[in-house]
């Protein structure tokens, strides 16, 4: 093959894959969007606070998982060469950038939904937990240590503890979450939790994507700790969310009671 043989082959390769993951995201969104009418349509309550439309808040969360869906792909499969790290750390860091703007429409719009309630939360792990296959797939499968000396014991029990707080809370949610007919919002405990989880994300597509500066290094150190800390904070994290929504509960029993004859 002639130079320009290989540079239109290359060219039409990229092509394919932007156009493969043009269709993801359509898809993806499409997918939520429906979730979203269905549910609606089912419980008029689920978009009560946008008078049944999904609403520009959920409109951007939706964006934001289907954006970071298409991240892990990049990051397992190379796809765009040795540029594949920093596309999607790119990719991955718009949809990061989105997770504060959905929360502070809804509020500042008066478009507070219970659909949005359930989306903020389920859009955190299907960031989280697929990004972070592609991290082990980009780094050789295996986590980031800062050195060797530290055992990887300790990063797979931190790692261990954060996927058993989510596997908890999802599962007392599909058995008691009926009860709560408004949906019931992040707490601080998440929110501190899902803030260093996005630490740990930035911070290890960094390390991934430059490694060999001082910057990258930096990262290296910053992606551990914060895994570390999350894992800390999980078990604490699970006790007080639990804490949290049966006292919300509670409240709204006491409302309940009170409105009744």
């Amino acid at each position: 093959l002639t130079n320009n043989e290989v540079i239109s082959a290359s060219c039409l390769k990229y092509l394919s894959y932007y156009c493969w993951y043009l269709v993801e995201f359509i898809a993806v969104y499409e997918l939520f969007y429906s979730i979203l009418k269905t549910l609606h349509a089912h419980n008029s309550s689920w978009l009560e606070g946008t008078k049944g439309h999904i609403g520009i808040p959920n409109v951007i969360s939706i964006i934001r998982i289907a954006l970071a869906l298409c991240v892990p792909h990049i990051y397992a499969l190379q796809s765009f060469g040795q540029e594949s790290n920093t596309v999607a750390s790119i990719v991955l860091g718009l949809a990061l950038a989105t997770d504060a703007i959905d929360g502070y429409l809804a509020r500042s719009t008066n478009q507070t939904t219970k659909a949005g309630k359930a989306l903020d939360p389920l859009g955190d792990k299907l960031i989280f937990y697929p990004v972070a296959v592609g991290f082990y797939f980009a780094t050789g499968k295996q986590f980031i240590r800062p050195l060797e000396v530290i055992p990887a014991e300790l990063t797979y029990t931190a790692a261990i503890l954060i996927i058993l707080r989510d596997a908890l809370i999802i599962l007392w949610f599909f058995l008691y979450g009926k009860n709560y007919s408004q949906g019931v919002s992040a707490g601080y405990a998440d929110k501190i939790r899902t803030i260093i989880l996005s630490t740990w994300l930035v911070s290890t597509a960094l390390a991934i994507t430059i490694p060999e500066t001082s910057l990258g290094i930096a990262m290296i150190w910053i992606s551990w700790g914060s895994l570390l800390l999350a894992g800390i904070i999980s078990p604490f994290s699970f006790v007080i969310d639990i804490c949290r929504v049966v006292k919300i509960k509670k409240k709204q029993s006491y409302a309940n009671s009170k409105k009744s004859p």
